[in-house]
């Protein structure tokens, strides 16, 4: 093993002997805490990417069960529509039923109310009739007992 002695040349202007062993020595430490804190800082920037992406997995799933969830409510209720689609449209044609059967009594009744009607005006004539003729009657019988 040789050691080999720095010129003048070799050392740094302002620097002798014990000083460059400290100022070598600071210049290591500082690198090596440096080193050290770049490790770091890349152990956190990883470890934050591996959060953000799990948080990004967990965000999809989340939203995925979410359009499942929303998916089921929305058929539930297109079947829930269609029943009560169904049911209005029974309703609909038993109305629809009720109003024909209902016309046709109201034709019917008026119908008879216009017969009733007839008859009653044919009773009415007779009746005028039949009092014409009774008082007829009564005046002959009135004016025979006036002459006796």
């Amino acid at each position: 093993f040789f050691f080999k002695q720095k010129t003048a040349y070799d050392l740094q202007r302002g620097l002798v002997g014990s000083e460059m062993c400290i100022r070598d020595r600071l210049t290591s430490e500082a690198k090596t805490k440096e080193l050290a804190l770049n490790k770091k800082i890349n152990q956190v920037i990883a470890q934050s990417e591996a959060a953000k992406k799990a948080a990004e997995l967990k965000n999809k799933a989340q939203i995925a069960q979410e359009k499942d969830k929303a998916k089921k409510e929305i058929t539930s209720l297109q079947k829930e529509i269609s029943k009560i689609r169904k049911s209005m449209t029974s309703a609909t044609t038993q109305l629809n039923k009720d109003i024909v059967k209902t016309q046709t009594l109201s034709e019917e009744t008026q119908a008879n109310l216009d017969l009733e009607k007839k008859q009653i005006a044919q009773e009415e004539k007779d009746t005028a009739a039949f009092v014409k003729e009774e008082e007829k009657g009564m005046k002959k019988k009135l004016e025979s007992l006036k002459k006796k």
